[in-house]
């Protein structure tokens, strides 16, 4: 599942995030990418035991990117050597 969550100021923050959230528990996804969060918006998928790995860059007001899954993330590659 993907989502642009939008900035905290934008299309009614508070709103926007709570029915994320409905979401998230109706479709209960297995993956989750996650666009103009801030870090406090991911506190809780972790929190809920979500293995939570950030884009390395955000931006100077706060807001990134994250994916999320809920088994950990291991590199084994699947292509022939």
């Amino acid at each position: 599942m993907t989502r642009n969550v939008l900035a905290p100021e934008y299309a009614d923050g508070a709103r926007r995030r709570a029915a994320l959230a409905r979401e998230l528990e109706r479709r209960a996804p297995d993956v989750l990418a996650l666009q103009e969060v801030t870090r406090g918006d991911v506190r809780p998928l972790a929190a809920e035991g979500w293995h939570v790995v950030p884009h390395p860059r955000w931006s100077a007001d706060g807001m990134g990117a994250v994916l999320a899954a809920r088994t950990s993330f291991h590199h084994k590659p699947s292509w022939p050597r």
